[in-house]
């Protein structure tokens, strides 16, 4: 990993744990916070030059954005498995679709 991709990586990760701190507190709706996520996610890829960093902020900050989000709903409720799929299948889709799962 380049040094460029990263500091991009750091930068967004530290970004995403503010807003993720920032929705604790103020427990925004997930069809509001998780796309707001994935604008900083892309906001911080268009910031590298080549596709392969591209990709490695990408994968990067989803995998971290997901973590916490993913960290924030154990915590709120059940730690079994179905729950836990549950949150994984509602993070993708409302990531990829930018709205609440029918």
């Amino acid at each position: 990993m380049s040094i460029q991709t990263e500091t991009a990586t750091t930068i967004g990760k530290a970004v995403i744990l503010r807003l993720h701190h920032r929705n604790e507190n103020e427990c925004e709706d997930d069809a509001q916070y998780i796309p707001m996520l994935k604008t900083v996610i892309n906001g911080v890829v268009s910031t590298m030059a080549d596709p392969l960093s591209q990709r490695q902020v990408q994968q990067a900050l989803y995998e971290y954005a997901r973590e916490l989000y993913m960290q924030a709903w154990i915590a709120s409720g059940d730690e079994d498995d179905p729950a836990i799929d549950e949150g994984l299948e509602t993070f993708d889709s409302i990531y990829e679709q930018e709205m609440m799962p029918e």
